[in-house]
């Protein structure tokens, strides 16, 4: 998950807890901190991404499905 928001413990501790899944954490920020809150339920932590595979990862700017064409927002 890329995510350094601890709204996410929760869901994060059941994956990890109730199903018995790993969760890796890596937070998007380069000069923040990893929150204290994730580190506690995470398998695992990452304290950067590379800016290359952060790109790489994202969806095309226009997808379709089932109801028609959708575009993410130009600011992604």
């Amino acid at each position: 998950m890329i995510s350094n928001d601890s709204d996410l413990t929760t869901p994060i501790e059941i994956v990890v807890k109730d199903f018995g899944k790993p969760v890796k954490v890596v937070n998007p920020h380069r000069k923040k901190y990893l929150s204290h809150e994730l580190k506690g339920v995470a398998s695992s932590c990452f304290y950067s991404i590379n800016m290359s595979v952060y790109r790489d990862s994202q969806f095309p700017p226009a997808m379709t499905d089932s109801n028609g064409t959708f575009s993410k927002p130009v600011t992604w």
